[in-house]
């Protein structure tokens, strides 16, 4: 009788003890995780204060510009006629197309109006440049400065009347301008926007200012044109 009393008070006690110790590991897995959870927000937080850094741009003059009047004569464009002919068919494996005939087209001759763009004056701009934290995406080494293609990038481009003005200007219209719109910023496919576009004129003589977009591979390296 005593013995058969004792056994059940003998398991209790281990299971008390197995939960008890049960308890404990959980409480102290529970504290890890705060623990670990707090080492890894650290690290995250330490990992985002690594990649920004602070960089230097110099401040810019650009002198005051003025751009004479220009009259783009009219003229007419000749027209003609364009030859018809034949494509020849043939066979691609089991598929096989027949000849196509092509007719004559005829092109209208086009007049194209003259254009007079008045004379105008760029004003003179400072800007400022200083020293800002910011991501290494928007290091000077890592942007660069498009110096030639605008016509991809805007087709109202005017060659004659952006070459004039950056003759004028000088080299400080290269300088890129932190303060100018989508400096610091990602593009709608996230990414930076690296890539400065100096200050143009369109055709009409509509005067674009300066901005930044993405595209890593096609302008000069900023440090070629500051001291990095």
């Amino acid at each position: 009788m005593n013995l058969h009393g004792l056994l059940p008070k003998h398991e209790g006690h281990g299971t008390r003890d197995r939960r008890a110790r049960t308890s404990r590991l959980t409480r102290i897995a529970r504290r890890s995780g705060v623990v670990v959870g707090l080492a890894t927000v650290t690290s995250l937080a330490a990992a985002g204060s690594a990649a920004a850094a602070r960089y230097c741009w110099p401040e810019v003059n650009l002198p005051a510009v003025h751009l004479p009047a220009v009259h783009l004569p009219g003229g007419t464009l000749p027209g003609g006629t364009l030859p018809g002919g034949t494509l020849p068919g043939g066979c691609l494996g089991s598929y096989c197309t027949k000849p196509i005939k092509v007719p004559p087209m005829t092109v209208p001759p086009m007049h194209v109006p003259p254009v007079d763009i008045p004379a105008r004056t760029i004003p003179a701009q400072h800007l400022p440049g200083g020293c800002l934290t910011t991501s290494a995406a928007f290091a000077p080494a890592a942007t660069t400065v498009r110096i030639a293609g605008y016509s991809a990038i805007d087709p109202s481009f005017s060659p004659s009347l952006s070459n004039a003005y950056w003759r004028s200007a000088g080299t400080t219209v290269s300088i890129p301008d932190v303060t100018a719109p989508g400096f610091g910023e990602l593009n709608a496919a996230g990414f930076p926007r690296n890539q400065y576009v100096r200050a143009y004129l369109r055709r009409d003589g509509t005067y674009v200012s300066g901005y930044w977009r993405n595209s890593p591979t096609d302008g000069l390296p900023t440090c070629h044109i500051i001291r990095c």
